[in-house]
């Protein structure tokens, strides 16, 4: 059994844990969440008994005020921390957190004093909280003290070996397909993985949806081929993604892809171009505050920043580009050197002159560049 069915299975026994941690992308986690509060808070208890902490709230004394304060209203507290993100990773190197996220007198690693009060005991009977976050520190201290005391429900895709990986996503597409009343054949879950990229959680998920919708029963391989398709855009997008998680293997993997695929070397070359060319744009936005510990910090405060940046420049670069893209870009770019990403982009007229020249094999050429790219990504020095 999946770890979150194994939880809500304990906690409708009465089994409940003062804390219970989601991992994972905030669609994928959310209706986890949704449904473990309807057993923690049945019938009308949810509207009386829970307190939701929003991003842009989110601090840890805020959380534990909201712990320490009891219930107006009989029955169990629940409150669900939405983005715990900055409680649960440590600060990037030479960036000061900012003073909106501190605890009252709290100095040292964030979690600190929300580990000492799950240290304290059970609270389950009074009071339970949930913790959503894209992503873990497991070397923090309140994640050690999460693992003993609560739960840990990791809905990301594992990384490992491709097979493990493979094996997992297929677990998951059957296990979401039959929460919804529906059964999907063997040969139609490959056939989903073949079109869709296994490792993002979040597009298997709008692809189940969609054919969740079929009226017929089973959900067969032509079902599959009729309503999923890979678009161009789909695949590009993908290796900008690996890009941003500063993946070598995915990113030569997503670019192997395309080119398999027949899409042109000069089409890649040019999503390629405009991907660095919106790195320095966003460096040049941002300046030394390029780290953003949250996407609810991030919008809340760094994207008006960009947008007004903009507004005194002529042309906007990043015009387009989905306010979570740009999140994404930030941890990517946050240690890229801006003269080697310029270096890069003036490097741009000599891969497109190899390219129509046939001196090298595109693919040569293309993950030469991919992995240079990459090398600035990662603040390699060589």
């Amino acid at each position: 059994m999946r770890q979150d069915g194994k939880a809500i299975e304990e906690a409708l026994k009465g089994k409940v844990s003062p804390v219970y941690l989601f991992v994972g992308e905030r669609p994928i986690t959310t209706p986890v969440c949704e449904r473990l509060l309807d057993v923690l808070l049945p019938g009308k208890e949810r509207s009386t008994n829970l307190d939701t902490i929003i991003p842009e709230e989110g601090t840890e004394g805020t959380i534990l005020e909201s712990l320490r304060t009891v219930s107006f209203f009989p029955g169990r507290k629940v409150v669900w921390v939405q983005d715990g993100e900055f409680l649960l990773t440590p600060d990037r190197k030479g960036v000061t957190p900012s003073s909106s996220r501190k605890s009252d007198g709290h100095e040292g690693d964030y979690g600190t004093l929300l580990g000492k009060w799950l240290e304290r005991g059970n609270h389950a009977r009074r009071c339970v909280l949930l913790i959503q976050t894209a992503t873990i520190d497991a070397g923090s201290r309140l994640f050690k003290t999460i693992s003993t005391r609560g739960k840990v429900i990791d809905l990301r895709i594992p990384k490992g070996s491709r097979k493990a990986s493979e094996a997992s996503a297929r677990q998951r597409i059957r296990e979401w397909f039959r929460e919804r009343g529906k059964e999907i054949g063997s040969d139609a879950i490959q056939c989903i993985m073949e079109r869709v990229n296994y490792n993002d959680p979040l597009a298997l998920m709008s692809e189940v949806e969609k054919l969740s919708c079929i009226k017929e029963g089973k959900i067969t391989r032509s079902h599959v081929q009729g309503l999923v398709r890979r678009s161009r855009e789909e695949e590009l997008f993908e290796l900008t993604g690996a890009l941003n998680k500063r993946n070598i293997q995915e990113a030569l993997s997503c670019l192997g892809l395309l080119l398999e695929q027949n899409i042109p070397p000069l089409v890649i070359l040019g999503v390629l171009r405009n991907y660095i060319k919106r790195l320095i744009a966003l460096k040049a936005a941002m300046g030394p505050n390029i780290s953003a510990t949250s996407f609810g910090l991030f919008q809340s405060r760094q994207l008006p920043a960009i947008k007004n940046y903009f507004r005194k420049t002529q042309g906007n670069p990043l015009k387009g580009v989905h306010p979570y893209g740009l999140f994404r870009m930030t941890a990517a770019a946050e240690r890229a050197d801006l003269n080697r990403l310029l270096g890069l982009v003036a490097d741009m007229p000599d891969y497109d002159l190899k390219l129509k020249g046939g001196v090298l094999a595109p693919r040569l050429l293309l993950e030469r560049l991919v992995m240079d790219l990459l090398k600035i990504l990662k603040g390699n020095l060589e």
